[in-house]
């Protein structure tokens, strides 16, 4: 192709073939019109070629009509399929607009992923392991949109708890998220599998115990999972058996517990020096590192 006719030239294709699907639209008798498919198959082969150029919103459009036209021939599987990938070419667009430092406050092609994203998701079966899969990746791409999958693997929802868990967190709205955290442990524990979910269980204890520390939750309104937290780190001597388990290092779990006492005691010069030891630690979590600096300004006021 000439570059000096690149992208103009693609665009006037793209136009073309979206003129067919119009004309389609516009017949009374669709036998006559044109073919469906074959327009289907010439918006793939254009998606290509624009992912190809890095026009990837126009790849995604171009998915997108593709889609339709699979939607008109009542080929659920195709149109799933087109969907998802005009969705994730939508979110590449986003991404790439970001790195090059003028992406709008609007972000209109994540709403146009999120509404690709959503048509899927109607098409699929509720309680579907392809179902679950899609919600997933759609709550990557917003955490915040309200979505659910229907499945009922344990994973699954272990998942999406803590993916709403991470959301409550940045929105500071702490009772909640200690909430959903304490709904993970109570589904492990349940189950007893915990040797399953280690990664999971430390993540969730941290967490829930940064949350109790900053709620200060009177003791009427602690269940008994809650004291049972509290009371492993402030027992003497130290449980380095349950560090061990929910993998630990007994440093930290000193260090934690030198916080949890210095809070429960109002002692704040000694807990403000535990949080800025804490924060030195690099086998926390983002979401720890944002509880401690909640904790940090709780302590200085």
């Amino acid at each position: 192709m000439n570059n000096q006719q690149f992208p103009a030239d693609l665009l006037r294709r793209h136009k073309a073939v979206n003129e067919k699907l119009k004309k389609f639209k516009r017949v009374l008798f669709k036998r006559f019109g044109p073919n469906v498919s074959e327009i289907s198959d010439e918006f793939n082969q254009l998606a290509i070629e624009f992912k190809n150029a890095s026009l990837l919103e126009y790849a995604g459009l171009s998915w997108q009509n593709a889609a339709e036209c699979e939607h008109i021939i009542e080929n659920s599987y195709a149109e799933i399929d087109y969907l998802l990938k005009a969705a994730r070419s939508y979110h590449d667009a986003d991404i790439k607009l970001e790195k090059l430092c003028i992406r709008s406050n609007d972000r209109a092609f994540i709403e146009c992923a999120l509404q690709c994203y959503n048509n899927a998701i109607t098409l699929l079966p509720d309680g579907s392991p392809m179902k679950a899969a899609v919600v997933r990746e759609m709550l990557k791409v917003k955490p915040s949109v309200e979505v659910s999958s229907g499945f009922t693997s344990p994973s699954h929802k272990i998942h999406e708890l803590e993916v709403a868990a991470k959301v409550c967190v940045q929105r500071k709205d702490f009772t909640s998220a200690l909430d959903k955290r304490t709904e993970v442990m109570d589904s492990i524990n349940e189950r007893n599998v915990q040797y399953l979910y280690v990664d999971v269980i430390r993540r969730n204890e941290l967490s829930r115990l940064l949350l109790l520390l900053l709620l200060e939750l009177p003791s009427t309104r602690l269940v008994e999972s809650h004291t049972s937290l509290l009371e492993r780190f402030t027992k003497m001597p130290s449980d380095h058996q349950y560090a061990e388990q929910i993998g630990l290092s007994n440093d930290l779990f000193l260090c934690l517990s030198e916080l949890v006492l210095a809070c429960r005691k109002k002692k704040m010069p000694p807990a403000a020096d535990t949080l800025d030891r804490l924060f030195l630690y690099k086998s926390l979590d983002t979401e720890h590192y944002l509880l401690l600096e909640e904790l940090s300004k709780k302590c200085n006021q």
